[in-house]
């Protein structure tokens, strides 16, 4: 499906819910009464348990809101505010402060361009990446989902210089392009536009270096009204990070935490004697 696509993302896990629901003998369960539901995801999944708790709460028929009976959202390290995570990407530039993730910036510019928005028709890949990128073999093995990209990806994973990655017009704030770009990647935001009426827990690490943390900052200016989001950091120091392993990122570490410390939260709630 389109990467970042945030209410696609949420019907996949709502139409899938009410697929089992539907069909509980196939799947050998069988649900009690007063039955809860709960969503749990991290870094695209953290975006989809949010979008997921939004769609359900504001777009969906209340008869199905009732059905899934949706209680709790758990979301770590989601990129909840795409402009922003597209603005920290753009600032990484080739001073040296920070690196540049390519095949992410190629799998959300990818998905936005296949979800069929009027500020994108007319954009082909080469307006955006240059052709030293495009011919690296990441763009044709990240297509092709091939997992043992290795050494391809070590070379390009770290890009100091953004001039060999994407275009002087995507770099420009003011170029049209930048400015078409920005505007689909703010149709599957979700750190503004509703109000959390459930209990949701936001995660992220202060240093996160893969989905940068401006995130949560944004979702909880955006949408925390009242008290039903409740912020949680994820893990504030890098104990154990090996510097000269390019894979050993703190977002994958931060990932264990994050389940069990939601966990845990679930667990309590599930058995809760109130």
């Amino acid at each position: 499906h389109p990467y970042m696509i945030t209410n696609l993302c949420a019907r996949n896990i709502i139409d899938s819910v009410l697929s089992v629901m539907n069909n509980q003998s196939s799947f050998k369960i069988q649900l009690k009464n007063g039955y809860k539901s709960y969503v749990i995801g991290y870094s695209q999944g953290g975006q989809t348990s949010l979008g997921t708790m939004r769609a359900v709460e504001n777009y969906i028929p209340s008869g199905l809101k009732s059905t899934i009976n949706l209680q709790k959202c758990y979301s770590g390290a989601g990129p909840h505010d795409l402009p922003a995570t597209m603005e920290s990407f753009l600032s990484k530039g080739p001073d040296g402060n920070g690196i540049v993730y390519p095949n992410l910036i190629y799998l959300v510019v990818k998905g936005i361009m296949s979800a069929g928005y009027k500020c994108m028709e007319g954009y082909k890949l080469e307006d955006f990446f240059t052709n030293e990128f495009l011919a690296s073999g990441i763009k044709d093995g990240l297509d092709a989902k091939n997992i043992n990209l290795g050494s391809k990806i070590n070379e390009f994973l770290y890009f100091q210089d953004l001039n060999k990655l994407i275009t002087p017009d995507l770099q420009n704030p003011n170029s049209k392009l930048h400015k078409d770009l920005k505007k689909a990647l703010s149709y599957n935001s979700l750190a503004s536009g509703w109000t959390v009426t459930k209990p949701v827990y936001v995660y992220h690490h202060k240093d996160d270096d893969m989905v940068p943390s401006v995130n949560i900052e944004k979702v909880k200016a955006g949408i925390a009204k009242g008290n039903n989001l409740v912020e949680c950091k994820v893990v504030t120091d890098d104990t154990g990070k090996d510097p000269t392993n390019v894979f050993d990122f703190i977002h994958v570490r931060a990932a264990p935490e994050f389940y069990t410390s939601s966990g845990k939260d679930l667990i309590k709630s599930l058995y809760s004697k109130s």
